[in-house]
């Protein structure tokens, strides 16, 4: 059974590892080191910064999501910072039972957006399959580098 619930002190070494499981095949495809985005201070710092969330099966942390509110205005834009899971539980629907959490977590929100990396091709799909769309194109020279998405 997969249930979603905010991230607790006890949870931050466990949420850092997961995170840097789920991120690893990602960034190193980019060059990045999983340790620059995945550590137990920046997992505090979304602990206080928005608000954090971990996927579990059953009682096992198998991923999170990281939320920015920003303001319950007429705009109520909210961001989807990150989303991840486990490559072991990856294609289980596990993400998109994340979406339908956020959704039902956030009824008055009247937009969501994020932005993904624009080589991740599984991302693109993910997040076209659960209703967004592609908004705009962030470029270096010739190359595009990010992907801006909106819920449609």
């Amino acid at each position: 059974m997969i249930t979603i619930e905010k991230v607790q002190d006890a949870d931050v070494e466990t949420m850092t590892g997961v995170k840097q499981r789920a991120f690893e095949a990602e960034l190193k495809k980019y060059g990045v080191s999983p340790e620059v985005f995945c550590t137990d201070e920046w997992t505090r710092h979304a602990m206080t910064h928005g608000d954090y969330y971990k996927i579990l099966q059953d009682t096992q942390i198998v991923g999170g999501l990281h939320v920015f509110v920003f303001g319950q205005d007429f705009y109520n834009c909210h961001e989807l910072n990150s989303i991840f899971v486990l490559p072991e539980y990856q294609n289980q629907g596990i993400g998109t039972r994340a979406i339908r959490f956020l959704e039902e977590t956030y009824p008055f929100a009247r937009k969501w957006r994020l932005e993904t990396p624009s080589l991740s091709f599984g991302n693109h799909h993910f997040y076209e399959k659960n209703g967004f769309v592609k908004v705009r194109e962030v470029n270096e020279g010739e190359v595009t580098v990010f992907i801006y998405y909106r819920e449609n």
